[in-house]
């Protein structure tokens, strides 16, 4: 019968004793064995079925997962997500003049710049087949309001909106709101090129 030398037992009882040893250290949180990052819930992204919805003088195609509701500002309908626990709140400005509707854009614009509160954006422009004049500004970062449009007819009506989360925790990050923000942006973008005045 053949035997295993000495040092070679030594070695292989250093080994497993280095590798079942304790695995407490002090980089690791107090009362953890392995760091973990802290872990966020998938949220589960509603089948997209659109439905057209009139607000005011204007039509355009929403979610089915959004619950439209009466506007606090009395100026038309907000879209609630449930499943998002946010909001897409729209405003519409009709019967304006050139001159006011230029400056309304302006403050929109500056409103946009506010509510991303410094977070890097990226924007699209572009005019619908209706011939309205679009824009979309939204933000990969973890902030309240991360997607904001605009759209106009060149002449006397501006409709605006911005998604909102009712609340976001603190130590969200960007990963964790991603599916949020491109589901939403995609309905805007929907809802945006299918906007059309009521005949």
């Amino acid at each position: 019968m053949k035997t295993i030398p000495l040092f070679l037992l030594l070695i292989l009882s250093a080994v497993m004793a280095v590798s079942c040893g304790d695995r407490s250290s002090a980089s690791l949180p107090e009362g953890s064995d392995v760091p973990l990052r802290y872990a966020y819930p998938r949220v589960a992204v509603p089948d997209t079925v659109y439905s057209r919805l009139q607000s005011g003088p204007l039509s355009f195609e929403v979610n089915s997962a959004a619950m439209a509701c009466a506007s606090a500002n009395d100026r038309g309908l907000d879209l609630f997500y449930p499943a998002y626990r946010g909001k897409i709140y729209l405003s519409v400005n009709d019967e304006m003049s050139a001159e006011r509707l230029a400056s309304a854009i302006t403050n929109r614009r500056q409103r946009f710049a506010l509510n991303l509160a410094g977070a890097p954006a990226k924007s699209s422009v572009f005019v619908n087949d209706a011939g309205f004049v679009c824009e979309l500004t939204y933000t990969d970062e973890a902030i309240v309001t991360p997607v904001l449009f605009l759209a106009h007819d060149g002449r006397k009506l501006l409709f605006s909106g911005a998604f909102a989360f009712d609340a976001l925790d603190r130590r969200a990050t960007a990963d964790s709101v991603a599916p949020v923000t491109a589901a939403i942006r995609a309905d805007v973008m929907r809802l945006l090129h299918s906007l059309r005045e009521k005949n």
